[in-house]
């Protein structure tokens, strides 16, 4: 998996790279402000601080409607990588974004 973090003018803030069977990650921060990169300070990020990240920047678990806004989203589960992937990311604390490439 592979995927930027990205501005709201389109700059890359962290790129983030996945090997799927090792659970290894690689980023990569292209700005010098830590409220600005998606891991903040932190430079060996693992596996679990992705699903973290992901899981931030989408609605909590134990939401009171979770069946609805899953049901609109068409997932069976709750799942933040799914949910981002379909919403990009993005959300209304901020204006910055998920770009998700292709492998």
């Amino acid at each position: 998996m592979k995927f930027n973090y990205m501005s709201r003018d389109g700059k890359i803030l962290t790129s983030v790279s996945i090997n799927n069977h090792t659970k290894k990650v690689r980023i990569t921060n292209y700005t010098d402000e830590i409220m600005d990169r998606a891991f903040g300070v932190k430079e060996n990020v693992t596996y679990q601080d992705v699903m973290d990240f992901f899981e931030g920047r989408t609605f909590p678990r134990n939401r009171a409607d979770l069946q609805d806004i899953l049901d609109c989203f068409g997932l069976k589960k709750y799942d933040p990588y799914l949910m981002c992937e379909k919403l990009q990311g993005k959300t209304e604390q901020d204006h910055e974004w998920i770009d998700f490439l292709k492998d």
